[in-house]
């Protein structure tokens, strides 16, 4: 295959759903990087994929190979201005590397090659696990891309585009259910992000390169383009063209207005569709189509129905939705989570605590799940 081809045939993967230019969109492409002169977005150039396999040949030796996430408009403003920022995503990019600096990295790899090896096999071994977790709940065949450097990243293709003000929280969202430690940087959260490309030099390693998960091996570019399978974004889709994401007020809640949960819905289930955070209605939409839920999942559902007043038999009836449900276990979890008088043992998680399980999809909420509910009833 002549190599302009076999760079087309990495654009066709990457330029997929690019949408068409309309009155006001003067052009639509990526981002990338102009090295000496910064993102070419500040100087108005995107980067389409008639123009990808061109550039793409120029750079994938030189370093600085560096492409959007997403995918960026140029257009015209109410006023006539020209404006140039990110529109819309169809891919996620998970970054894992040694928590060290870049420039100790370096230092610790000349230094102590062993120690550098151990601590990079740690970065592998939770890369992997993302892997796996993305593969098996989503049904998709992601990206693993060694970096060249110091790290591995996990490309999450998507069958969609979706707008990129929800970048973060589709980076949150497919994560929920798994907790990883800090070898995941959550630094490149911002759909403004560039990611370096794959069979391109790494400035301070060497190439960076697609892996076979079970042989680890490097992937040819056709094998690459071939095995990838996009998740699919209608469980996303949903969540957010229900409920927009908003903040709801904030009111101070008298403690003495016990009897402002009546007015909630006696079924768990039409709580969960019609009050509940975003959070918490990504597990229920979760256990409605019989994916799998974590541990994690599991209990902050329960403990969030629980914190509402719901009754164990209503919770049990939530809970029958799960591939693995068990009601003796469940119920014996359930009673397990209350006092002898019947009122909840433990309250609901913080949303620092949903953020730390890996359960917060950044709905911007921030304080607790429960609160949410009776802030809307306020």
């Amino acid at each position: 295959m002549v190599e302009e081809d076999r760079w087309s045939l990495w654009s066709r993967l990457l330029f997929r759903n690019l949408c068409k230019p309309s009155d006001r969109i003067l052009k639509v492409g990526r981002d990338y990087w102009k090295p000496g002169r910064g993102r070419a977005s500040s100087l108005r150039e995107l980067l389409t994929p008639e123009e990808f396999p061109r550039w793409y040949a120029s750079v994938k030796d030189r370093g600085n190979a560096w492409i959007s996430v997403c995918y960026y408009t140029l257009e015209l403003s109410e006023e006539m201005n020209m404006v140039c920022h990110p529109s819309y995503f169809d891919m996620i990019v998970y970054d894992m590397d040694i928590p060290l600096p870049k420039d100790e990295c370096v230092k610790l790899r000349e230094e102590d090659p062993s120690r550098f090896s151990s601590l990079l096999s740690s970065v592998r071994a939770e890369a992997l696990k993302l892997y796996h977790h993305l593969a098996g709940r989503y049904g998709c065949t992601p990206l693993f891309n060694f970096t060249g450097n110091r790290g591995y990243q996990v490309w999450l293709f998507l069958d969609k585009p979706i707008p990129a003000s929800y970048y973060r929280m589709a980076f949150r969202y497919y994560l929920a259910g798994l907790t990883l430690g800090r070898e995941l940087d959550p630094s490149v959260e911002e759909p403004a992000r560039l990611v370096r490309l794959p069979y391109t030099k790494h400035e301070c390693g060497g190439l960076c390169l697609p892996l076979d998960v079970e042989t680890l091996k490097p992937l040819k570019l056709e094998e690459t383009v071939s095995m990838v399978k996009p998740a699919s974004t209608k469980t996303f889709e949903g969540l957010i063209s229900i409920k927009p994401i908003s903040i709801p007020r904030r009111l101070v809640i008298d403690r003495r207005r016990a009897g402002s949960r009546r007015s909630l819905p006696e079924d768990p289930r039409q709580l969960l569709e019609e009050m509940a955070p975003p959070c918490m209605e990504a597990i229920w939409s979760k256990m409605k189509e019989n994916s799998r839920t974590s541990y994690n999942e599991k209990l902050a559902l329960a403990w969030f129905l629980q914190n509402l007043g719901c009754r164990d038999d209503a919770i049990v009836e939530v809970f029958k939705h799960m591939v693995d449900f068990k009601e003796e276990k469940t119920r014996y979890y359930l009673e397990h989570s209350r006092n002898s008088d019947g009122s909840p043992r433990y309250r609901m998680f913080k949303c620092s605590t949903m953020r730390a399980r890996g359960l917060c999809i950044d709905c911007g909420y921030d304080r607790n799940p429960v609160s949410w509910v009776y802030h809307k009833l306020g």
